[in-house]
């Protein structure tokens, strides 16, 4: 006698079908890449050429891992016999296959394989990226552009601060950013980490009513008055919070704890 179906493997075999369009919101850990290398083999089991199957994901690693999944599966299924093959087919589809689809089972690994360009499993940008070199005119790119990799716009942006830095010296408004940010930031990567942040968003900072009303919208957001400073801050952070009397049994506890503890306690030890 067969065990009773749980709950989740039937809310994943629903959202896996290929007859359906589903949309699945759930945790992390929960099972989200699984229903979708399920909804793949699915769509291979029920006649879907592999280059019309597009899967985009947010990482390459998890791309990577995708198409590792589904690979891995469709080699598994040349490979075992009738009855393990009908098991996983089972417990894939809700339903026991026949001969036929046992033998459809058998050859996807080879199909996937031979189609021209394989299966489609990127990310998101790639496949932005792929458009626009298909339609460059359309797009208004450059014919034959390049992304730039990270090392490479870590070049540029150190070579742009190279420069900055340079003209600093005979820029009175620029120098005293510099030591603004100096002042405000420890040691460390921060001023550079705190530059590449301010890059990313710089269409906040170009916009036509200039710097000063962005501070003001920051303030804003912040609810800070106009004479509270990073230092104010920090002295009503220490004099509100946990008295520093009691910081070292917090350090202690947090030792004893897990990785990201023990950070917090470097963190604390570092204020004190």
């Amino acid at each position: 006698m067969s065990e009773p179906v749980s709950d989740t493997t039937l809310r994943q075999r629903r959202a896996a079908r290929p007859d359906v369009s589903a949309w699945v919101s759930a945790n992390a850990g929960s099972g989200k890449t699984k229903v979708l290398s399920d909804r793949v083999l699915r769509l291979l089991l029920a006649g879907v050429a592999p280059s019309r199957i597009l899967c985009l994901t947010f990482t390459r690693a998890a791309a990577a891992n995708m198409a590792m999944r589904v690979f891995d599966r469709l080699g598994e299924w040349v490979t075992l016999d009738d009855a393990a093959l009908s098991d996983k087919l089972e417990e894939l589809e809700g339903a026991r296959p026949d001969a036929g689809r046992l033998a459809l089972a058998r050859r996807l690994f080879a199909r996937a394989v031979e189609t021209p360009g394989g299966l489609k499993i990127g990310t998101i940008h790639a496949f932005c990226e792929r458009l626009l070199h298909i339609a460059p005119f359309e797009a208004r790119t450059p014919a034959r552009f390049a992304m730039l990799d990270d090392m490479q716009a870590a070049a540029l942006f150190d070579e742009a601060l190279a420069e900055a830095l340079a003209r600093s010296g005979y820029d009175d408004r620029l120098r005293a950013a510099f030591d603004g940010l100096d002042a405000a930031i420890a040691g460390g990567d921060g001023r550079d980490r705190l530059l590449r942040a301010a890059l990313r968003h710089r269409a906040i900072l170009r916009d036509d009513e200039g710097f000063e009303p962005a501070i003001e919208r920051l303030r804003a957001a912040l609810d800070l008055g106009e004479d509270e400073d990073a230092g104010a801050l920090r002295a009503a952070i220490l004099d509100g919070g946990i008295p520093v009397s009691e910081w070292a049994d917090i350090v202690a506890t947090y030792q004893a704890g897990s990785t990201n503890d023990g950070k917090l306690a470097a963190k604390f030890v570092a204020a004190a």
